[in-house]
């Protein structure tokens, strides 16, 4: 027997295409581009970037937004190198080039360093306070995958907490009075084990610090999530845990590269290759309690920790794959 459907019912069965619809684009939406993205690129991206547009104006309008946001002055510091270019170089610029931790900033300072040009490190926000016109240099900068850029900085920072102590200067983060405490570290290798294994770390030792690490980047995640991410403006982060992204605002910059690809940040800025002794030294840091040989891996943190990285750091994923992933 038919039933008549009463006025509202009518009405929903009317709009359950369009709620559908509504639904589905929401999530898919949701699922592209993380909710923080979409805040804090409304000012130069009003929604979100076209899938259609061309990668070159994606990242005009990422360079728009660097120069017309304000310095990011959460971070513990904004030093850059200000290069003199050689008589005869043919540059109508000096060069700036913005520190970035972890993501081959040891690499290129050696480059600059190498050039034996007049070279000049500096606290850019105070440089550009006294007159300074960014528009009188040729600005540049590196980023880094930002799962990456964790693996390599849980290194650093695990190393000089060692060697400095839980100090403000080398701890991890604080929130007002709300810090991390710290694992501790594994057993070490005692010279009986060391010398039996022909001076290599055995692989209960390596073990202990994977098992470290990966138990340390999850404490990390969820101290991060636990203060509400790192737009607490009660928070200062260690200078190799905060985004990338902190990094580049305020700057009027010229050219953003790729870790990946040295190559090409050098033939665009005309710099030469890093001395071979800087290729040998730079591999990854430690102290003399951690394991001689790399033990780390992106392949030891869990795939619910990935997720909650790249949620975090979700503003450096957007300019990561808008810059090193679209070549």
């Amino acid at each position: 027997m038919f039933t008549k459907f009463s006025f509202h019912h009518q009405i929903i069965i009317c709009l359950f295409p369009f709620i559908l619809f509504i639904h589905f684009t929401l999530e898919r939406k949701i699922k592209n581009h993380p909710a923080d993205i979409e805040t804090s690129f409304a000012k130069v991206v009003p929604g979100h970037v076209p899938s259609n547009d061309g990668i070159e104006l994606k990242r005009e309008q990422f360079y728009r937004f660097f120069n017309e946001s304000d310095f990011d002055l959460s971070l513990k510091n904004h030093n850059g190198n200000i290069v003199t270019y050689p008589i005869g170089r043919n540059m109508t610029k000096r060069l700036i080039y913005i520190f970035n931790p972890k993501a081959a900033s040891s690499t290129i300072k050696q480059i600059l360093t190498n050039t034996h040009w007049k070279m000049k490190s500096k606290n850019l926000v105070h440089f550009f306070s006294l007159d300074n016109n960014q528009r009188d240099f040729e600005i540049f900068t590196v980023i880094r995958e930002p799962i990456e850029r964790l693996v390599s900085a849980y290194a650093t920072v695990t190393s000089r907490l060692h060697t400095f102590g839980p100090s403000r200067l080398y701890e991890f983060g604080r929130c007002g009075t709300k810090t991390l405490t710290h694992l501790p570290f594994p057993k070490e290798m005692n010279e009986i084990e060391s010398n039996s294994n022909n001076g290599e770390d055995n692989e209960s030792f390596l073990q202990s610090w994977r098992e470290h690490f990966s138990q340390t980047i999850d404490m990390w995640v969820d101290f991060i999530e636990s203060v509400g991410g790192f737009d607490n403006s009660s928070c200062k982060w260690n200078e190799h845990i905060a985004p990338q992204i902190k990094y580049f605002m305020g700057y009027d910059i010229s050219f953003l590269g790729c870790v990946n690809e040295l190559d090409k940040i050098r033939t665009k800025m005309k710099l030469p290759p890093p001395p071979l002794e800087e290729i040998r030294r730079n591999r990854f840091e430690h102290n003399d309690s951690m394991p001689r040989q790399k033990f780390q891996s992106i392949d030891l943190i869990s795939t619910v920790t990935k997720e909650k990285i790249l949620k975090l750091y979700a503003q450096d994923v957007y300019l990561y794959r808008t810059f090193c992933k679209s070549n």
